[in-house]
């Protein structure tokens, strides 16, 4: 795991798909604290991670050479989120500069912070997307939504209250970044 030649990793954990069960173990650190410069698939099945972990595997995708590296093609399923939400995670992935594979996927979340079947959908991967078969979720970590599909319009609120912005003064332009987040 530790040589900077990996090209392709896969990290498949047997965990049944359980809510019941918390895993016990975080396996971030797997990912978080190597050297991959050549790395360009990644798939992680049923690894318990921590947000902060995730966060810096994309960070440190900032220091790897770009100038030959490909996009990495990056597959999350059944990733087990130790800490934090899926929301705060799909902002983290897709803070990632570089940008990932268009076939990169994020599938079947689970996590410590309750995911609500309305949310689970955002995961799934409908029928009218026809030959590309990806979730709202892998397409807003691809950079083809604008808008985190996991982002309510209540959390969206408590954004501009915390950035202390009157509503009346942002409606406009978030009429403009909701009219052109692709759905």
């Amino acid at each position: 795991m530790r040589s900077p030649l990996l090209r392709n990793i896969t990290l498949d954990v047997e965990v049944p798909p359980n809510d019941d069960v918390i895993p016990s173990t975080d396996l971030g650190a797997l990912i978080s604290k190597q050297h991959w410069p050549k790395l360009e698939f990644m798939s992680l099945h049923g690894i318990p991670l921590r947000l902060e972990d995730l966060a810096l595997f994309a960070k440190r995708l900032l220091h790897e050479p770009s100038s030959h590296a490909p996009l990495i093609a990056l597959n999350l399923d059944s990733v087990y989120l130790m800490s934090s939400t899926w929301m705060d995670a799909l902002e983290v992935l897709r803070s990632n500069p570089r940008g990932w594979s268009p076939t990169s996927q994020v599938q079947r979340p689970r996590g410590a912070a309750p995911i609500t079947e309305e949310e689970m959908e955002t995961f799934r991967c409908p029928k009218h997307l026809g030959v590309w078969y990806t979730s709202p979720a892998s397409l807003y970590i691809k950079g083809f939504l604008k808008r985190n599909p996991l982002l309510s319009p209540e959390d969206l609120e408590n954004l501009l209250e915390e950035a202390n912005i009157a509503p009346q003064d942002a409606l406009s332009n978030v009429d403009f970044w909701l009219m052109h987040t692709v759905r």
